[in-house]
C-alpha cells in the first residue's frame, strides 16, 4: 500500500498545519505500546510560552484530551520533571533589572551545587533553572558557569543527569542557546547506529521547515555532509522522495 508506512506517516503530517501536525506527532509518540521517549522531548523541549501555549490548545482541540496529563501518565523519573515543566509554559520573560550577571552567577553556583558540588546529584533544580531562563539570560548563566568552574553548562549536563532526563534537558539547553546545531544533531541521531529512526527523521525534515536554512548550513559544517545527502543515503523509494521534495522546498538543491 503506497500511503503506509514510513511514506504515509509524512503524507499524514504533511496534510495538515504545522502546529496540527506537531499534535498527530505527539499522539503517535504517546499511543501504543510504550511512549516514544526521543520523539516526545524532541517535540515539547525548548518551545516558546507562546508555542507551547497555542500546541496544547491544538492538541485539546483535535483529541479532547490535556496534553499535560496524558504526558504525566507516559513518562516517569527526571524526563517527566523536564517534559512537564516545557509543557507548563513558564519560561520567564527576559528582564535586564532581573536577568543580571549577579542572578547568573547565584544560577550558575546552584546548578554547581546541584550537580558536581554534591553527592548525588538534583536533576529537578538543575532543570528547573534550565527550563525557567530565557535564552539572553541562559547564554548569560553559560558564560558566567564556563568562567567559573572551566567548562560549560552542556558539560555539566552530560556529566549529572541521568540518559532520558540527561537528554532532554541538554536539548532544551540546546534549543535555547545553539537551535540550529542542535536540531542538526537530532537530523544525525535519527540516522545513527543500526538502522534509521524513521520516524524521527520524518518529524524533524517537516517540523523545521521554517529555519531548515540555518540547519543545513550548521549540519553540513558539523559533518561535512549535507542533509540532502544523509537523506538519499538512509532511505529509499517513495519515502525518500517525499523527504526530499520539502527538503528541496525549504532548502533547493543545485546539485
Amino acid at each position: 500500500d503506497e500511503c503506509s508506512g514510513d511514506f504515509g506517516l509524512a503524507m499524514q503530517f504533511l496534510a495538515v498545519g504545522p502546529v496540527e501536525a506537531e499534535c498527530y506527532m505527539i499522539k503517535y509518540a504517546v499511543d501504543g505500546w510504550g511512549a516514544d521517549k526521543l520523539l516526545l522531548h524532541s517535540i515539547l523541549c525548548g518551545r516558546s510560552n507562546d508555542d507551547m501555549i497555542l500546541l496544547k490548545k491544538t492538541y485539546y482541540k483535535l483529541f479532547t484530551d490535556d496534553l499535560t496529563a496524558r504526558i504525566a501518565g507516559e513518562v516517569g523519573g527526571d524526563l517527566k520533571k523536564i517534559l512537564l515543566s516545557a509543557v507548563q509554559a513558564a519560561e520567564e520573560e527576559f528582564d535586564p533589572d532581573y536577568h543580571t550577571r549577579d542572578k547568573a552567577a547565584e544560577d550558575a553556583e546552584a546548578i554547581y551545587k546541584a550537580g558536581q558540588g554534591r553527592w548525588g546529584t538534583d536533576e529537578n533544580k538543575m532543570a528547573k533553572i534550565i527550563v525557567l531562563s530565557p535564552p539572553k539570560y541562559l547564554k548569560l548563566i553559560n558564560e558566567v558557569y564556563a568562567d567559573t568552574y572551566g567548562y560549560t553548562l552542556f558539560k555539566a549536563f552530560e556529566k549529572e543527569l541521568g540518559r532520558l532526563g540527561g537528554e532532554a534537558a541538554l536539548f532544551t539547553l540546546g534549543m535555547k542557546l545553539k537551535p540550529y546545531e542542535t536540531v542538526a544533531h537530532l537530523i544525525k541521531k535519527a540516522t545513527k547506529g543500526l538502522g534509521t529512526n524513521e520516524t524521527l527523521l520524518t518529524c524533524n525534515i517537516i517540523r523545521y521547515q521554517d529555519i531548515m536554512g540555518h540547519v543545513y548550513i550548521a549540519h553540513e559544517q558539523l559533518f561535512e555532509k549535507s542533509i540532502h545527502k544523509r537523506i538519499v543515503d538512509e532511505t529509499s523509494g517513495s519515502y525518500k522522495h517525499i523527504l526530499t521534495a520539502v527538503l528541496d522546498k525549504a532548502f533547493p538543491q543545485y546539485e
